[in-house]
């Protein structure tokens, strides 16, 4: 960028646009959103033709030139351009070659800003429902070989040694309730997740009929959003599904050391504490959130 001291105001050099537009690029991070992207732009299609804004030979074009688009990624063959913002204009710009100006008409009321947060949603949503019934599967594991060992006894471990005999099945099970904990907070998390903002416009609403029950019904969203400057500026879905994600971590601690402090309840029970510090210690970075 150059600044013009008599007009007051920048021009930019060839350079400077290639810098901004690097800087501006979201085009590592959405590339994740195509699948959806496309999905969306289909339902959206579908509901233009419902309300009368495009006809059924338009939809179909419309249609069709978007699943060439996903076929295209999906198989490797799909020419990505850089130079462009993200893969929302990616697409957008391969559909205008494919169907030339009828591409244009897909627009009609909808904005970036509700595009984009839509896809989002969908697509977190989707990775939400997936890691709820992973974790599900593993609670059943759990009960199951909890179930199985019932009578097995261990030694059960207090700062990194042991201290009392416990059943292997209580031990066990002590994991599935951790884990049960983790699994409600992304079952809370896609309750916030699953709130459809399309029809929103850039922030105001639109000026046409939107039908938004159709496109809640053909994206699967349970809610829409009511308002529209919340449904398109909003991000808290996903500090929420974040926050459940950092629940999931396991910290392991390196063996080795003795740093032996002090006494417990447990008779000749001697403390490493030093252990225990650092590992609540380490609980600090989930808090940072």
């Amino acid at each position: 960028l150059t600044h013009n001291k008599k007009k007051n105001n920048f021009t930019s050099s060839v350079q400077g646009e290639e810098i901004f537009g690097k800087f501006t690029s979201s085009f590592e991070t959405d590339i994740h959103l195509y699948e959806e992207d496309i999905e969306v732009s289909i339902a959206y299609s579908k509901m233009l033709k419902k309300i009368g804004i495009i006809n059924q030979s338009e939809n179909l074009k419309i249609i069709a030139g978007l699943n060439e688009i996903k076929s295209e990624i999906l198989k490797g063959t799909f020419k990505w351009d850089f130079s462009l913002e993200d893969i929302h204009m990616n697409i957008e710009s391969s559909l205008y070659t494919k169907i030339g100006n009828v591409a244009g008409k897909l627009h009609t009321g909808r904005s970036r800003n509700d595009q984009i947060v839509t896809d989002s949603r969908l697509y977190f949503k989707k990775k939400t429902k997936t890691i709820i019934e992973e974790l599900f599967d593993l609670l059943k594991v759990l009960v199951d070989i909890a179930d199985k060992n019932k009578e097995i006894i261990m030694p059960g471990y207090t700062h990194l040694q042991k201290g009392q005999p416990v059943l292997l099945s209580h031990s066990i099970l002590a994991y599935f309730s951790i884990l049960y904990r983790d699994y409600e907070r992304f079952r809370k998390a896609l309750i916030n997740i699953d709130f459809m903002p399309l029809g929103s416009g850039a922030f105001a609403g639109v000026n046409i009929p939107i039908d938004q029950d159709f496109l809640q019904n053909e994206l699967g969203f349970s809610q829409k959003i009511s308002n529209s400057i919340d449904a398109v500026s909003s991000r808290d879905f996903i500090l929420d599904l974040l926050y459940s994600c950092s629940s999931l971590k396991i910290i392991s601690l390196i063996s080795g050391f003795s740093l032996i402090s002090g006494f417990s309840l447990i008779s000749g029970f001697s403390l490493i504490s030093g252990f225990s510090l650092i590992s609540g210690f380490s609980l600090i970075s989930s808090f940072s959130l």
